[in-house]
């Protein structure tokens, strides 16, 4: 699991109390009770927490446990981990909730919550309610995004796999994400903000919340009216602007949400308008125009030039990752072609 196992996170309870008094600690809530399922058998469990911007994760593994708490205002995601050992019934307020491998998610309104887990696997994502506004606005393409995430942030819901078949998808992706989170912590325990890796699950919990965003068909009719319909009609150069606006900041790490936002067009619209002129989506023709610029400052042989500034002067954060990308795309590494350059009369 995601987390757990690194030293500077990790944390161990041999009490239910004491598991009960971390989640005190790691999340906005204020645990009322907290045991152990059976008593009769030793209580084991592995923690670890992380502070990702504004989000909060919480990755737990271990015993089964009975508990209560109450919940502040900040909404969570429940992403359930071996699924064939725990089967988790949670109580809200009255309403009981059960899941095994479907995510469970909790809405923004105070309440009292009561857990039943027959075993512990999970990891909880914690967050403001506010962080995903103009996320979802961004991917809509309109106001109807905020909206509509307003609407599903007042729901608590297990998010049904059977009733829309993307949403697996989307927690798939979800996992992936947290297990490149876990990759990218540092000795410290802290991940780069540069790298934007909140920005990355903030996307996926609205695209889990508000799955009509995605591409293709559930094969069920969306509950939710259509999200972007009503952005406005694009002007014939307002794909131009935004073209210019990307070239003038290819040294800036930018993220598709910040891509999205500028220029106002719908995560669909975006994508299909991209594809139709360049034949792929916004973040791959971003990657493009940032490895000829590299290739183009190469070419100018600048005194003192490093590989390392070059991929910052080009927008990337990893060093790594530029030079791989450099590599696929001009068969040679850019540590080599400058090489070649300053060996120049």
């Amino acid at each position: 699991m995601p987390l757990l196992g690194l030293a500077p996170l990790s944390m161990t309870s041999n009490d239910a109390a004491v598991f009960g008094g971390v989640l005190d600690q790691v999340l906005p809530v204020r645990v009322a009770t907290w045991d152990a399922l059976d008593r009769q058998r030793p209580f084991i469990n592995k923690s670890a927490a992380l502070q990702l911007g504004d989000l909060s994760l919480l990755s737990t593994y271990g015993s089964g446990f009975d508990g209560t708490l109450e919940r502040q205002r900040h909404a969570h995601l429940v992403l359930p981990y071996a699924p064939e050992l725990a089967i988790n019934d949670y109580q809200v307020d009255q309403q009981s909730y059960r899941f095994q491998q479907e995510s469970l998610f909790l809405s923004q309104e105070p309440s009292r919550l009561r857990i039943h887990a027959s075993f512990c696997a999970a990891v909880v994502v914690t967050f403001p309610p506010e962080s995903l506004r103009p996320v979802a606005t961004a991917m809509a393409g309109s106001e109807r995004g905020c909206e509509a995430i307003e609407g599903a942030l007042q729901r608590t819901t297990v998010l049904d796999q059977q009733a829309d078949r993307r949403l697996a998808g989307v927690q798939k992706l979800l996992r992936q994400s947290l297990q490149m989170i876990h990759t990218a912590i540092d000795a410290d325990g802290r991940v780069n903000p540069m790298l934007q890796l909140d920005d990355l699950v903030r996307r996926l919990l609205v695209m889990l919340l508000l799955p009509q965003l995605l591409h293709g068909d559930s094969g069920e009719r969306d509950t939710a009216p259509e999200l972007g319909r009503e952005e406005r009609q694009q002007d014939p150069y307002s794909h131009d602007a935004l073209v210019q606006w990307l070239l003038a900041n290819l040294q800036e790490p930018l993220s598709l949400s910040d891509i999205e936002q500028r220029s106002c067009y719908s995560r669909r619209s975006l994508q299909y308008t991209f594809r139709q002129r360049y034949g792929c989506g916004p973040t791959q023709w971003l990657r493009r125009q940032r490895l000829e610029r590299a290739m183009t400052i190469l070419d100018q042989s600048r005194p003192g030039l490093t590989v390392s500034q070059l991929a910052q002067d080009c927008g990337y954060l990893s060093q790594a990752a530029f030079s791989r990308d450099f590599l696929r795309r001009f068969g040679q590494r850019p540590s080599e072609v400058l090489r070649q350059q300053r060996r120049r009369p």
